[in-house]
């Protein structure tokens, strides 16, 4: 069931949720969608934060994972957005800056997580299962 913080199993990976992915990258956006197919999770990826509030307006998203730095909208207004159409999806900030940003507090307004491109499997692994709780949670 989306939303549930554990699958159970060796991997840790959080229950199957259906993940936007947002970047402009686009062999960045493929291994961020594939990392995440791997733990069954269903995928909707694009490379524009436009395109991100349209396909997020039309379907229901347990997770938004999101580059930060992308011509025309970056992460940062692209999560305020979306956060305003739905403050209890949880957004993953993928950014080459994510150690700079960890020091800061708190993250970007209506960003759940701040993770350092490159991410690897295991990190975004821990990310998604720490923030799949969250959904319908309380901000802090």
């Amino acid at each position: 069931m989306p939303g549930q913080a554990m699958a159970g199993g060796e991997t840790g990976a959080a229950a199957p949720l259906r993940v936007l992915v947002v970047d402009d990258e686009d062999t960045v956006r493929t291994v961020v969608a594939r990392m995440l197919q791997v733990d069954n999770h269903q995928v909707d990826a694009c490379g524009s934060g436009r395109e991100a509030i349209s396909i997020f307006m039309s379907g229901k998203f347990d997770l938004v994972v999101t580059d930060r730095a992308m011509p025309g909208m970056i992460g940062d207004e692209l999560a305020v957005r979306l956060s305003a159409l739905d403050p209890d999806v949880p957004i993953l900030m993928l950014t080459g800056y994510g150690e700079l940003m960890a020091d800061r507090e708190p993250p970007p307004a209506g960003v759940t997580m701040v993770l350092s491109k490159p991410v690897g499997i295991e990190r975004l692994r821990q990310a998604v299962a720490a923030v799949a709780g969250k959904r319908g949670d309380a901000k802090a």
